[in-house]
């Protein structure tokens, strides 16, 4: 099917809006990690299970939430989503000092992320024009960041005043928000949202081909490895600043800051370097050698320039590389073919990320003694993916040069 010729900007800010939600929804822990662990004395093992349970909800149901979609419909499963959220929420608030409940609590909000990720991205791409793709792109990839921005700026007042239940009580008012515009366009654009018989009324091309599949199948083996790296990178940094830099909690919350806010900046960029035709592989490519190369130069950095400097060019990278990915699957199937199905296929690689990278960091912490000798790993790390994404950059030359002929 060809692509979309109009953009329809509703649908798009609601897919941007829902992402960040669930964006939010994972990262509101980070910025009061420290603050939890002094009063709740959780094990570290533990805390980093609070942000890898995500992931492991959403490998287990990215498949079945992805076919829950596409066959009941966004409205119903949206609505499920939202409900499951409010519960893990309320959990948490009602018994912090417990970790085995504070675990299940974030398990039932990993649920409601692995939903909105997903319908989030979906409806973007469903409705982005052909023009506006690469913008899109850029703007979508940051979806991750925005919700930490949301997290850091609400974990400020929060953590001044001792009380970090303020991220939670957000996370409550956004659901009920979430849901009042979803109800509002359904009223207002009837058929906007994908029904339940969307797919078989629209024509979305042939179902997926072995080869589409495994194509997809290499691009959430990358987003796998990146996504582990970046959600380690992300989870401890504020600990990280704290323990090996000397920082205290609110310089900690600005250096946290200042990667996220630059990845926000670089999205963008990117998205208007491949909408002007900048070639897609020197911009993965590179910012995958530049990531990794802030992982291996981790032992040399203080908090200082190089500190700074190591902060921003990763930011700027980790800006890159994600809205590459989250283009791909249009780019590798077609945009009205990269449905529910396809994008479970790639969230699923990105749930195995996140769920190992942050509990990988803390046992190679545990087993090396100290912050800098866990690096090489996780730089390590970034070159495998920068092998699978020359693999998927000749997949691309390959079928460019099949579609010329």
């Amino acid at each position: 099917m060809t692509a979309r010729e109009k953009t329809i900007w509703a649908a798009v800010l609601f897919g941007l809006s829902l992402s960040s939600y669930a964006a939010y929804q994972q990262f509101k822990l980070p910025p009061v990690m420290p603050r939890l662990l002094d009063l709740y004395a959780y094990e570290k093992l533990l805390a980093g299970g609070f942000m890898s349970v995500y992931a492991f909800v959403g490998l287990l149901l990215s498949f079945a939430i992805g076919r829950l979609v596409d066959g009941q419909g966004v409205r119903r499963a949206l609505t499920l989503a939202l409900l499951v959220s409010l519960a893990g929420n309320l959990l948490i608030l009602a018994w912090p000092s417990d970790g085995l409940v504070v675990l299940i609590g974030r398990g039932l909000e990993g649920i409601a992320f692995a939903a909105c990720a997903l319908v989030g991205q979906m409806l973007a791409t469903r409705y982005a024009s052909a023009r506006h793709m690469p913008l899109i792109a850029g703007a979508m990839a940051s979806w991750v960041p925005i919700g930490q921005l949301v997290a850091i700026v609400t974990a400020q007042p929060a953590l001044r005043y001792g009380d970090w239940h303020w991220l939670w009580y957000m996370a409550l008012a956004l659901t009920v928000v979430l849901y009042i515009w979803m109800l509002t366009l359904e009223r207002r654009r009837p058929g906007l949202l994908p029904g339940p018989r969307h797919s078989s009324h629209v024509d979305e091309g042939a179902p997926l081909a072995q080869m589409e599949i495994a194509s997809l199948v290499l691009v959430s083996a990358i987003f796998l490895l990146w996504s582990g790296q970046y959600f380690a990178y992300m989870t401890w940094l504020p600990q990280f600043l704290v323990e090996a830099m000397g920082l205290s909690f609110d310089n900690a919350m600005l250096g946290y800051a200042l990667p996220v806010v630059t990845l926000i900046v670089f999205n963008a960029v990117t998205g208007s370097l491949l909408k002007a035709g900048v070639p897609l592989p020197p911009l993965f490519l590179g910012g995958l050698l530049l990531q990794a190369l802030c992982w291996w130069t981790l032992p040399w950095i203080g908090a200082d320039w190089t500190g700074v400097l190591s902060l921003i060019i990763y930011g700027a990278t980790a800006g890159v590389v994600p809205t590459v990915l989250w283009a791909l699957p249009a780019l590798l199937v077609g945009q009205m073919r990269a449905s529910g199905n396809a994008f479970g296929i790639i969230m699923t690689g990105r749930n195995v990320g996140v769920l190992v990278g942050p509990m990988l960091l803390p046992w190679l912490l545990a087993r090396s003694g100290d912050w800098q000798g866990a690096a090489p790993t996780f730089g390590t790390i970034v070159i495998v993916a920068f092998g699978l994404g020359l693999l998927v950059v000749m997949l691309m030359r390959r079928n460019r040069e099949r579609a010329a002929r």
